[in-house]
């Protein structure tokens, strides 16, 4: 439960630190970037806020989850951690250049 617990909130910071650092980039030279920013990033944080909410729910077995039904969700914590933090290094110098 604990190694879950902690990969889990790994996977879920980096995918969120690097899905809000690629959009912050693309929304930098633009006008309202307050209001665009969040309207942006709220789709596609949703598959990092589901599976962290799910695999926090395994780790500590609420409801009846067991521990094994939560790394799957990690996995895809984890895909799309990887996923963006390439996308964002690939994208974030012709984004900031512009």
């Amino acid at each position: 439960g604990s190694v879950l617990l902690v990969t889990t909130l790994i996977a879920a910071t980096i995918g969120l630190a690097s899905v809000a650092t690629l959009y912050g980039g693309l929304t930098a030279g633009s006008k309202g970037r307050e209001t665009l920013l969040p309207l942006l990033m709220l789709p596609v944080l949703a598959p990092v806020l589901i599976g962290a909410t799910r695999a926090t729910e395994s780790a500590f077995r609420t409801n009846g989850i067991e521990v094994g039904e939560g790394w799957p969700w990690l996995g895809l914590l984890a895909v799309f951690a990887v996923l963006f933090s390439v996308v964002g290094a690939v994208a974030f110098g012709p984004l900031v250049d512009e």
